[in-house]
């Protein structure tokens, strides 16, 4: 058991201990080489440990104002069925349906509702994967 340990405790990154210099080059004031790659090998950690997919995070989502309260929502890829659903600041679901295979339009019209802020979510099988704020 201490063979294990002792192992896993070599072959840890080190912490550095002493404080971060802010200001390692005159033209890019709060950078660090150091801080910086550190936070990127955490960022990597936290995806693997979340199991956040690559095909989940190469679809982007582009809102655009068709005029008074209406928007239309383009979804970069839509290579398979994707539900979608609006709801009001208080969580109430307004409006629901599915993205189709090729289809990457959403017509939203917030003219039937009050003044607010709503939010759209997009789904795949498991979880939501975008999400964004509508304004009326």
């Amino acid at each position: 058991m201490s063979d294990v340990r002792d192992l896993i405790r070599d072959g840890a990154e080190k912490v550095n201990p002493d404080t971060y210099d802010y200001n390692m080059f005159g033209n890019t004031p709060g950078y660090n080489n150091e801080m910086f790659y550190g936070r990127v090998s955490c960022i990597n950690s936290i995806n693997q440990t979340t199991n956040i997919k690559e095909e989940d995070k190469a679809i982007e989502l582009t809102v655009m104002n068709m005029g008074e309260y209406q928007y239309l929502v383009f979804i970069s890829k839509s290579g398979q069925i994707q539900p979608y659903e609006l709801y009001d600041i208080s969580g109430r679901l307004l409006l629901s349906g599915t993205v189709t295979p090729g289809n990457v339009e959403i017509p939203i019209d917030l003219s039937l509702y009050h003044r607010g802020i709503y939010i759209l979510k997009i789904y795949n099988s498991e979880r939501t994967i975008l999400s964004t704020k509508l304004m009326k």
